[in-house]
């Protein structure tokens, strides 16, 4: 779901995008709510993560890199490499983690705008979502701009 909030500055848009989060969340649904700006994509990612802690397990596995038994017991942890990935495919597994547990994520995103680059990759991997039938919407708003006459 995609939805779009127009009118002129002032006239309360962040409002209501504020209110749909709060019910959203109130809901049971995840919220990840940004304004699109430089680093957008992970501010997306970390407040989704942030938000889902209760829900899933997203850290990085560990696995013992070494034991030993000398004077005392030591262990040697290392962090599991990650997969080679890109902001889509974290998403991707945070999305899927939160359909298992029967839930979805809203995104809001404030003052839009079109120039930052940010925004063309997020709508690429948005569409992405929504044709691979993931739990997740999208609302923000857009300020109505006179029409030339």
């Amino acid at each position: 779901m995609i939805s779009l909030l127009v009118g002129p500055r002032g006239m309360g848009k962040t409002a209501l995008l504020s209110h749909f989060a709060d019910t959203a969340e109130s809901s049971g649904l995840v919220t990840a709510r940004v304004t699109c700006v430089a680093g957008m994509l992970e501010d997306i990612l970390i407040r989704t993560q942030r938000a889902t802690r209760h829900l899933v397990d997203i850290e990085p596995a560990r696995k013992i890199k070494g034991a030993g038994i000398a004077d005392f017991i030591s262990l040697e942890l290392e962090d599991s490499p990650r997969e080679l990935s890109n902001w889509r495919s974290r998403m991707d597994d945070i999305l899927d983690a939160l359909a298992e547990c029967n839930t979805g994520l809203l995104v809001t995103i404030d003052e839009v705008n079109p120039s930052i680059d940010e925004m063309a990759t997020f709508v690429a991997a948005f569409q992405h979502f929504l044709d691979e039938g993931k739990k997740v919407a999208l609302i923000h708003p857009r300020v109505k701009t006179p029409r030339p006459e």
